[in-house]
């Protein structure tokens, strides 16, 4: 479950980061992307980060059915 909302955190972060990167917040691009990310807009990033996050929160909602299921509430 940590890991999950660590990804969660991560993921969270790195969307607000592209969000602020198309309001052109930033002076430049502080970073770029390397290998199959590489070829994205920074629209198609957006899209591709809001699906990994839709994904974990599936994820975490699941186990957390899971461990009250269990009984392993944490």
């Amino acid at each position: 479950m940590l890991g999950l909302n660590f990804s969660l955190f991560l993921l969270i972060q790195f969307t607000i980061y592209i969000i602020l990167i198309m309001l052109n917040v930033f002076g430049r691009i502080p970073c770029s992307c390397g290998g199959i990310l590489e070829e994205m807009s920074w629209g198609q990033h957006l899209v591709f980060n809001l699906f990994f996050l839709l994904l974990t929160i599936i994820a975490i909602i699941h186990n957390s059915k899971e461990r009250r299921l269990m009984g392993k509430v944490f």
